[in-house]
Formats: C-alpha cells, sequence, structure tokens
C-alpha cells in the first residue's frame, strides 16, 4: 500500500490539534496558516552555485 506524505498544512493541523504548536493570543490558527501559506507562494530565489555540487 502506498502512503501518501502528508503536507505542511496537515502537519500544521496535526500540531495544533495535539498541543504541540501554540500561537499567540492575538492570532488565530486560521491566520497562521494563510500566512504561512502566502510565505510559501512566494518566488524564492535559486539555490547558489555549490562547486562541488550536490551530495549524492
Amino acid at each position: 500500500m502506498r502512503r501518501h506524505p502528508l503536507t505542511r498544512r496537515d502537519l500544521l493541523l496535526k500540531g495544533v490539534a495535539l498541543g504541540s504548536v501554540t500561537v499567540g493570543p492575538a492570532l488565530t490558527v486560521s491566520d497562521s496558516l494563510a500566512a504561512w501559506q502566502s510565505e510559501e507562494a512566494a518566488a524564492r530565489k535559486p539555490t547558489a552555485w555549490n562547486e562541488l555540487g550536490p551530495v549524492l
């Protein structure tokens, strides 16, 4: 049976449900999820070139 990996959103929601993730009193879980998703959607700069290449 093939298992599907959990998304970051799933992991964050599970952590909130278990009480291992806490946010400030003025920040709701939905606000923190929206902020996280907007950060992930932002363009990232490319990884710097490395003379040795990736380590396999």
